[in-house]
């Protein structure tokens, strides 16, 4: 056993008896000693032995995180949105993660083609322990040379998997807040012809367009886009069979294919129901389903169970006239005080954070119709981030243009940003939001 954490208590009482005859000893004994919980991480990898040498388990505002590492770096990392006994799903209620370098080319049950299932048996906050077992499915984009997803024959990612099988968690030390919800991070999920499309808190949001009172709710997953345009948003369900380009529907779009829509033109139908809506905390849940289709509904793709939880309202509720660019970039907003736009043969758009000296800026053709479009590091569409002292490009990501107009540009974007073309990932750009009124 690899595990060398240890917790014991033994209480030893001795009784020292010296005797020359043989004589039966006698009263009576007692000796106090508890089991030795020893703890204990393992699983079978497709034949392999993963034997963590270190494990630890931790719950935070009613997330427990369950964690096993090797000597060499290997990782497997078990998030569940809940805390306490239970069977907790790798999909619709956590993530299991296999790897190294955990993010972004790690291994996730919550990537296409991931599933899996964790089951807690024991969680004990007085003897400060937790015990399961677990088994999970897990998947990883194949990317080039670029660092672009690579493409089957219909347009649709592919992916590199692992599974893992038989595994084992017993007597892990246990760090809890006392918390035991599901927590409160925003979260989006879907199925998607049946597979599940997953967007966590850094590719997942909403936008609130006062001027035309329209909620627009975003989730990205590997180059995978579904937004849903909500008129007149308030609580309830709102049909998503839609007869024109104003009312509320729903996208769904793969890279740079044609979108599918819920246009009843295009054999859309579909509702979303709006369960909490807060426009002072800027948060708002639901769920979801909706059938999309393209070119006049002879192609159609299903969306099922979808919910997305305490998404966050990037914008606010913008003034009219008012200018913005909104971002989170690895996790801390970013909130433009200084935004210009050049307009030529490309809008060029400049947006400056004075009080850190960052800068996120845009470039896309000055003619480009509203749609969603892939952002590359060189492309025609391309962002950058200056954090201060260092440019970086936009490797991957999304540009979601919702006006382009002689009034407005507006538009929502994600991306991740490399010093170089294929080169590592260094910043995660999500939840973005623009307007400016030319």
């Amino acid at each position: 056993m690899n595990l060398k954490h240890i917790f014991t208590t033994v209480f030893f009482i001795a009784f020292a008896f010296i005797s020359c005859d043989n004589e039966p000893l006698e009263g009576e004994f007692v000796v106090d000693d508890p089991t030795i919980l020893i703890p204990n991480f393992t699983a079978e990898i497709e034949g392999f032995a993963f034997e963590a040498d270190t494990a630890r388990a931790q719950t935070v505002q009613g997330v427990t995180t369950i964690t096993g590492i090797r000597a060499n770096g290997d990782v497997i990392d078990l998030k569940l949105n809940g805390a306490g006994v239970g069977t907790f799903d790798m999909v619709t209620q956590g993530e299991a993660i296999f790897g190294i370098n955990v993010d972004p080319q790690a291994f996730s049950s919550r990537n296409q083609g991931g599933s899996g299932q964790v089951v807690v048996t024991q969680y004990d906050t007085q003897l400060e322990v937790i015990s399961g077992t677990f088994s999970f499915t897990a998947t990883r984009p194949l990317l080039d040379a670029n660092g672009l997803p690579i493409l089957d024959g219909s347009g649709n990612p592919t992916f590199d998997e692992v599974v893992i099988t038989e595994g084992t968690f017993t007597n892990i030390a246990l760090e809890s807040d006392g918390t035991v919800g599901g927590g409160d991070e925003p979260e989006f999920f879907a199925d998607v012809d049946g597979l599940p499309f997953v967007a966590g808190s850094e590719n997942a949001g909403a936008t609130y367009i006062e001027e035309t009172n329209t909620l627009i709710i975003q989730g990205i997953n590997n180059e995978r886009l579904i937004q849903i345009n909500i008129i007149n948003p308030e609580l309830g369900t709102f049909d998503l069979g839609a007869e024109t380009e104003n009312d509320s529907k729903a996208t769904y779009v793969i890279d740079e294919q044609e979108p599918y829509s819920s246009l009843l033109s295009e054999g859309g139908s579909g509702t979303i129901t709006i369960t909490a809506f807060d426009l002072e905390n800027n948060t708002v849940s639901g769920t979801f389903s909706f059938t999309a289709g393209r070119n006049e509904g002879t192609e159609t793709v299903s969306i099922e169970n979808g919910f997305f939880n305490n998404l966050i309202i990037a914008a606010g509720l913008p003034g009219e006239g008012d200018n913005f660019m909104f971002a989170f970039i690895d996790g801390t907003a970013f909130s433009a005080d200084d935004i210009s736009v050049i307009t030529e043969e490309n809008h060029t758009i400049q947006a400056i954070k004075t009080s850190t000296g960052e800068v996120i800026t845009f470039t896309f053709p000055a003619n480009l119709e509203t749609g969603t479009y892939s952002l590359t590091f060189s492309g025609e569409n391309n962002a950058q981030y200056f954090d201060g002292e260092t440019s970086f490009g936009s490797q991957t990501g999304l540009l979601v243009l919702l006006e382009n107009s002689a009034q407005f540009i507006r538009f929502a974007f994600n991306f991740q940003t490399a010093q170089e073309q294929g080169g590592d990932i260094i910043h995660q750009v999500s939840e973005g939001s623009f307007k400016f009124a030319l």
